[in-house]
């Protein structure tokens, strides 16, 4: 009898430890509910700050593509020392391209037919960058929709041969803008048009940019 009285005893000892243990690492129905509430405050709060650099990556991401893609046109010219056309479009549902093309004769960067005689290709490799390269990137505004653009190497001192080709280029939300000017001595100017907003690497647009054959205005 004695001995069976001693283990009642010692397994409600150890049932008493083990609940106490339970109790005191575990959390109430409160301490979770406000565990979560935190959670989500803060997910809400940081949620706008995380879009908005991802709109900035995808901005410049997109038009430093177009950039490369012209100083591509340009440094052609000059290496095979003949002038070098770049063609760009853009439609009224905001799709848009740009192309390239030796020689003084315009291609049609909207034409998808490799085959096609004004398709923009050098020696038969495409030379094109359109709105489906870079998803997120929108041309909101250009001089004008369609135009090109010649670089000529031996004409390259001559900034009579071209208007400055100017285009704004605006992140998916439109609320962050680049200005994108090709100049007449071919320069490509990539600055920020609203000195309300700041982006990395970006300097704003000066006002005049007629020190860089410009005359202009930023649109």
């Amino acid at each position: 009898m004695q001995k069976r009285i001693s283990k009642v005893a010692i397994r409600q000892r150890h049932n008493s430890s083990t609940s106490s243990i339970t109790h005191q690492n575990g959390f109430s129905l409160i301490e979770f509910a406000l565990t979560l509430v935190l959670l989500v405050v803060g997910a809400t709060l940081s949620l706008p700050t995380y879009r908005e650099m991802v709109e900035k990556q995808d901005l410049t991401e997109g038009a430093e593509q177009i950039v490369a893609f012209i100083n591509m046109a340009r440094a052609e010219s000059v290496e095979r020392q003949q002038p070098f056309t770049l063609v760009y479009s853009r439609s009224s549902e905001g799709e848009w391209c740009f192309g390239a093309s030796p020689g003084d004769t315009t291609c049609d960067c909207t034409e998808e037919n490799s085959a096609a005689e004004n398709y923009c290709a050098i020696d038969s490799a495409p030379r094109l960058i359109n709105s489906t390269n870079t998803d997120n990137t929108r041309l909101t505004r250009m001089g004008n929709d369609t135009g090109s653009f010649t670089f000529d190497p031996v004409q390259a001192a001559d900034t009579s041969a071209n208007s400055p080709l100017i285009v704004e280029i605006g992140s998916e939300t439109e609320n962050i803008l680049l200005a994108m000017v090709v100049n007449n001595s071919d320069r490509v100017i990539l600055c920020l048009k609203d000195s309300s907003e700041s982006l990395s690497g970006y300097e704003v647009c000066p006002a005049d940019l007629a020190g860089q054959g410009v005359t202009e205005s930023i649109l």
